[in-house]
């Protein structure tokens, strides 16, 4: 670990980003939540040089955006060595038996199946006008929450007699991924930006979730916090956009992302 610290100390944020995937393939490390990190501040850092290319960021937001990356990696750096650290000491080898000697049977130890991985908790956040195509992309996710790679989450779920900003505050709060599906009335709605919108960026911030931007209508949501999120469809094309045949080759583009990010 010590060469990819050196890395980041050296700015190199995208050769220690690599390094760092290439140490957890190399090592079958068991860790979703490493690699989802990882997978993150990946994704952070392409955006940064999308936008650095396109000239949309002044030279303190762009060195301000790749400082937040690196101490990102390094956070995840410490996090592996800390597992290392912390890993059962090997096993000592049994001796071989001395010559004529007959070895001793070898006890078998049955070895558990693998535990099946468990779903990423999905919430959706929409504005009400755009529930028709929410449900046109819910469509698209029933096939990941068939096999199992992703449980989704939106207001229509909740009860009667439940109390509405409880229940949306819960899922929100527990979330691994949360779709922010934008368009100029998500913009506008004080709830989706003041409440839903802060409260999955700050969660995203800290490593607890993933946020994911799902442009729906063209508008100008780069300009705000979202604007250095990788965001889906490809190339942040809105879904509504003519340059899609069709509204399902958008929405399955959208459902081909969330599943490499699940499979991560």
């Amino acid at each position: 670990m010590q060469h990819i610290k050196t890395l980041i100390l050296e700015n190199e944020a995208g050769l220690a980003a690599k390094k760092l995937l290439e140490h957890l393939e190399s090592t079958n490390m068991e860790s979703p939540k490493i690699k989802t990190q990882l997978m993150l501040q990946m994704q952070r850092l392409n955006a940064l040089e999308e936008d650095e290319s396109m000239g949309m960021l002044t030279r303190e937001q762009a060195r301000a955006e790749k400082n937040s990356i690196l101490k990102g990696l390094l956070a995840i750096v410490n996090k592996l060595d800390d597992n290392t650290s912390t890993a059962p000491p090997a096993r000592t080898p049994t001796p071989k038996p001395a010559t004529g000697s007959a070895a001793p049977p070898a006890a078998t130890t049955p070895v558990a199946p693998a535990a099946p991985q468990k779903p990423l908790n999905v919430f959706t956040a929409y504005a009400h006008n755009d529930e028709a195509l929410r449900d046109e992309l819910h469509k698209q996710l029933i096939a990941l929450e068939q096999v199992g790679l992703i449980k989704v989450w939106y207001d229509r779920e909740i009860l009667p007699g439940q109390e509405w900003d409880h229940v949306i505050h819960n899922n929100l709060a527990t979330a691994d991924v949360i779709l922010l599906l934008i368009s100029a009335d998500f913009i506008a709605s004080d709830y989706c930006t003041n409440i839903e919108m802060k409260t999955a960026l700050a969660r995203h911030a800290n490593g607890e979730a993933t946020v994911i931007p799902i442009i729906l209508r063209k508008c100008m949501w780069h300009l705000g916090p979202l604007g250095n999120l990788q965001a889906l469809p490809k190339n942040a094309e809105p879904v509504t956009s003519d340059k899609w045949d069709t509204i399902d080759d958008a929405f399955n583009n959208v459902a081909e992302g969330i599943a490499k990010l699940c499979q991560q």
